[in-house]
């Protein structure tokens, strides 16, 4: 477990007929926890972790609305979680092996607004689409 803080920022770069604008200050809360393990007299190593944060009050930037000046802002909150798994194989007498680890970003496939259109360059965002992947690494 982990916490963490950060302070209440002012945005002071004013152009002309803006104001600054402030952000509350921001808590994070964080826990992660995996295992590592070795089997077949160490020629197999799996290891697996997982992570969940929360962040109450996240600071964001916003660009555009009426003028294209930036203005703080606070949302909510924001929540982030995954796992990640590898299997290392290495040879015996040897400095050397595979390492092979599967991910999978944005896994629930749902898309969330996450920013407002900005008129003044016809733009709009959303998260990311769910990308899997497969990642091998041999070492020699």
């Amino acid at each position: 477990m982990a916490t963490g803080y950060l302070g209440p920022a002012i945005q002071d770069r004013v152009n002309f007929f803006s104001v600054p604008t402030v952000a509350k200050e921001q808590a994070t809360i964080s826990a992660e926890g995996g295992i590592k393990t070795a089997l077949l007299d160490r020629r197999l190593r799996p290891d697996l972790a997982g992570y969940w944060w929360r962040t109450d009050d996240l600071q964001l930037t916003a660009v555009g609305r009426t003028s294209t000046s930036a203005c703080l802002i606070n949302a909510d909150h924001a929540v982030g979680y995954g796992i990640r798994a590898s299997c290392r194989a290495p040879r015996p007498h040897a400095d050397a092996g595979w390492e092979i680890a599967g991910f999978v970003r944005n896994f629930t496939d749902v898309i969330v607004f996450v920013s407002g259109i900005d008129f003044d360059n016809l733009t709009g965002m959303i998260n990311e689409p769910r990308t899997r992947g497969l990642e091998v690494r041999a070492s020699f």
